[in-house]
């Protein structure tokens, strides 16, 4: 379950800046459910289109994080769906850094992002072939939602409740 608060500060996070452009579009490739057809299940207009995106786009954010020499080895992006909602999406992990915790420092970082936002609800949806990052949504508290169908593939919606009312 994801702690309020526990690695907002994550000294090796950071914002996407235009010079990552080159490594956000490969670490998109690499954790394509196809790499020799990457847009097929997953159109990467924001990837293509990285400035009005992520980072002229107050509604969105996008985080990566650095590794050896000039390489990134992951990065994961939250944009606001709707007043309260916010939607995580472009989580990738260089397959070199993989099970070494850095899906989670990432999305952990990103909720994060959303409770200082005051968001109420953080959604999300995943192909059902990424059985490591399902599981690594619901260790982390993110709940089912219900299926839908994308170019093909089945893919399960996911959220986790952010509000923290009266008790």
């Amino acid at each position: 379950m994801i702690e309020p608060h526990d690695t907002f500060a994550d000294p090796n996070i950071r914002d996407a800046i235009p010079g990552d452009q080159p490594e956000v579009l490969r670490l998109f490739h690499i954790g394509s459910l196809d790499p020799d057809a990457p847009e097929l299940h997953d159109p990467p207009n924001d990837i293509y289109d990285f400035q009005t995106a992520w980072l002229d786009n107050d509604a969105a954010n996008l985080w990566v994080l650095d590794g050896d020499a000039d390489a990134l080895v992951g990065m994961v992006g939250v944009r606001e769906r709707n007043e309260g909602t916010a939607e995580l999406c472009r989580l990738r992990v260089d397959p070199g850094y993989r099970n070494k915790g850095v899906g989670r420092r990432l999305v952990q970082h990103a909720v994060e992002y959303c409770r200082t936002r005051d968001y109420l609800k953080v959604i999300l949806d995943s192909y059902v072939q990424r059985t490591s990052a399902i599981a690594l949504f619901e260790h982390l508290g993110f709940r089912p939602a219900g299926e839908h169908v994308k170019a093909g593939k089945r893919v399960m919606d996911f959220y986790l409740d952010l509000y923290s009312g009266p008790t």
